[in-house]
């Protein structure tokens, strides 16, 4: 389902390279990388938002020909929808490899100046997601670049201790990264700049040179980072879900307690899990595609064991499972009431 987004995205970038100490001008070559994206339902804004909703809907026996379907869950404007973040995998020159991902790039300090790929006569790869057909999946595609950097210091940007030279970091005019800028103070970035990078220097053994550069940066959807947003300007990300919150145990929790319901042997969609083991966290949870709908609560809200008087939850002819059976019975007397089918 397509969803409302406001992302905001954070970048660890992990270089290789030899530099002379105090410039990061040179050629690097990706060994490892991690982003976190922070999808964020938002208010309509774009044309494009005419396909957006703000549930997560199961279907039976597909979106496409929908014969019953169910709310599994919801988001209203500021809810955080999901936190996705790239496998600890990537952060290594094999993970990289395995994915297909191999990105060099060249840094001109002097002249403000990146270039994808950083190495004349190669080619670089990245990944990035798309989204079709209401699933956001991720994709890694040939990129070039050619964009303007600047940068900042401070007092504190050597640290001998450390053995780092820090710079805030600023991109524009990118066709494959968000903009950013470069912060006044990269220790507190967040007091001059929305959308920020860092860059780190670690020194070789004998202090002359960097041995390796790590570029973290944070950017949100909108004009400024030049992301997520249509060719007016206006946000139009959209994020496709295709996998629900499901668990194996609550059903059998309940029959546990003496509650008379049915344990089957699937996941139920929508499932929250429960804390079986008393740590805090709930147990059986996972995300999945299919599965049981499971709804023993009645139309007043109440589950079937609370409620005062007879049990009135749509499914408790079949025990509280959604069944084709239980389709067509309900299809059939819909059909037969025609008009007064709503009561």
């Amino acid at each position: 389902m397509k969803k409302q987004l406001l992302t905001s995205i954070v970048i660890t970038l992990i270089l290789s390279v030899t530099l002379q100490a105090q410039t990061f001008t040179g050629s690097y070559q990706l060994t490892g990388v991690n982003v976190v994206y922070t999808n964020i339902a938002r208010l309509t804004d774009s044309p494009d938002d005419s396909i957006a909703q703000y549930t997560l809907d199961a279907h039976w026996p597909s979106a496409a020909s929908s014969a019953f379907s169910a709310t599994l869950a919801g988001w209203a404007p500021g809810d955080t929808i999901a936190v996705i973040a790239t496998p600890d995998i990537l952060l290594t020159p094999f993970g990289l490899n395995y994915v297909g991902i191999d990105l060099n790039l060249g840094l001109n300090q002097e002249d403000g100046q990146m270039l994808i790929p950083g190495v004349e006569g190669t080619s670089s790869t990245y990944p990035t997601t798309n989204t079709e057909d209401c699933s956001t999946f991720a994709v890694v595609a040939p990129v070039t670049d050619n964009a303007d950097i600047t940068y900042s210091t401070t007092s504190n940007s050597y640290n001998s201790d450390a053995g780092t030279f820090t710079w805030g970091f600023g991109m524009s005019q990118s066709d494959v990264f968000d903009w950013f800028d470069a912060p006044d103070d990269w220790e507190d970035p967040t007091a001059s700049a929305t959308n920020y990078g860092i860059l780190t220097g670690f020194f070789n053994d004998d202090n002359t040179g960097f041995d390796e550069m790590e570029l973290i940066w944070h950017a949100v959807d909108g004009q400024d980072s030049d992301s997520g947003i249509d060719a007016a300007g206006l946000l139009n990300r959209h994020l496709g879900i295709t996998l629900a919150f499901s668990d194996t145990v609550t059903v059998a929790a309940l029959a546990a307690q003496g509650i008379p319901v049915n344990v089957g042997t699937y996941p139920i969609l929508g499932g929250t899990g429960v804390d079986l083991d008393g740590d805090g966290e709930p147990d059986g949870v996972f995300d999945t595609d299919w599965g049981y709908y499971f709804d023993p609560v009645g139309a007043d809200g109440i589950p079937f064991w609370l409620q005062p008087g007879a049990d009135d939850s749509p499914f408790q002819f079949t025990g509280h499972y959604f069944t084709y059976n239980g389709l067509a019975a309900i299809s059939a007397i819909m059909t037969a009431a025609g008009d007064d089918a709503d009561g």
